[in-house]
């Protein structure tokens, strides 16, 4: 009865050593949420905004004008300066080319449909790769895998929004393909030795 009073205790005391400040970070993050989603969306609540703008203005007719002018091979790597500056994608208190804050439309207009689905495809094999290494029975494999899984998730959805093809950019997504890559020949090892 006393060891199992004193294993509860150690156990409550732990549990509220970890709730105690999710459950206070929890509370903070509800209540300012709808500040912080009001501040940071309420222009495109109210039809505003760059993402509607971007969409508009920018990415529906660079697309276009790739789809009709070079769809298999795009631009080259400055194609989406040379489509914005084209179409006269301009913003107007730097004067200077809008960038894409996609790097998936800029991987279209550079690159044409085969580099895009190039660029997609080498971010489906990371995830896949990823994934399985997340599912490997050795325990330190599996949670450096989900910690890689999340990281090219967290890119793949960086990519839609920000300018992911600068070379900060390429440094993340690079680093992350050798990351996996050691990794996976670590997993592979291990099983060897096992």
């Amino acid at each position: 009865m006393l060891t199992t009073w004193f294993y509860w205790r150690i156990s409550l005391y732990r549990f509220l050593c970890i709730a105690g400040p999710l459950a206070l970070l929890g509370a903070g993050m509800a209540a300012a949420s709808e500040t912080i989603v009001n501040r940071f969306f309420a222009a495109e609540s109210q039809g505003g905004g760059t993402l509607g703008w971007r969409l508009e203005h920018a990415w529906v007719p660079t697309i276009n004008y790739t789809m009709e002018h070079s769809p298999l091979f795009g631009f080259g790597s400055r194609g989406w300066e040379f489509v914005a500056e084209l179409l006269n994608v301009i913003d107007p208190l730097t004067d200077e080319v809008v960038p894409s804050h996609s790097g998936y439309v800029w991987a279209f207009v550079a690159w044409g449909a085969l580099g895009a689905l190039t660029y997609v495809g080498f971010l489906v094999v990371l995830l896949f790769e990823a994934f399985k290494l997340s599912m490997v029975k050795n325990k330190e494999v599996a949670t450096t895998g989900r910690a890689l899984l999340c990281s090219v998730v967290g890119y793949c959805l960086w990519a839609f929004i920000s300018n992911v093809m600068w070379p900060q950019g390429w440094l993340i997504l690079i680093s992350l393909a050798i990351l996996i890559a050691c990794l996976k020949v670590t997993a592979l090892t291990t099983l060897e030795d096992t």
